[in-house]
């Protein structure tokens, strides 16, 4: 069996059609209004969270009450210390508006694995750090 190694399998217009019901909005204060929840529920303080994440706690609360916004590597901070899985991190940097982690960027690879092994923000920044690649906070 010879295949033609120049044909690759093509994509019709219709693999692409999106269910418009998997389609799911959600509003950025629905989303702050989610993660305050999840941040009561793990039992952290306001000011215990932000001190762990590197983040003051009146920007912390500003951010939660849509004042002022978060970079990337201070949410994948919240996020992590918050326990949360790593599809629901791609999805909660997704709804942001934030880049997703991409696996084939050596930071973000180190990040993720980090996530999914149940590293702590601590271990994670230390990995980092050991590739002289940027903490997350």
């Amino acid at each position: 069996d010879h295949r033609d190694l120049h044909s690759f399998p093509t994509r019709r217009s219709s693999d692409l059609s999106v269910n418009e019901d998997d389609i799911e909005f959600v509003s950025q204060e629905d989303l702050r209004h989610e993660l305050a929840n999840d941040i009561a529920a793990t039992g952290y303080s306001m000011n215990k969270l932000a001190s762990e994440c590197s983040i003051s706690q009146s920007h912390l609360s500003d951010f939660l009450s849509n004042k002022k916004k978060l970079n990337r590597d201070k949410l994948l901070s919240i996020f992590i210390t918050l326990g949360y899985d790593i599809d629901k991190i791609q999805k909660s940097l997704m709804h942001f508006g934030i880049s997703e982690l991409y696996p084939r960027d050596m930071r973000d690879f180190i990040i993720m694995k980090g996530i999914k092994n149940h590293s702590d923000l601590d271990l994670i920044n230390e990995n980092l750090g050991k590739e002289n690649l940027d903490t997350l906070c």
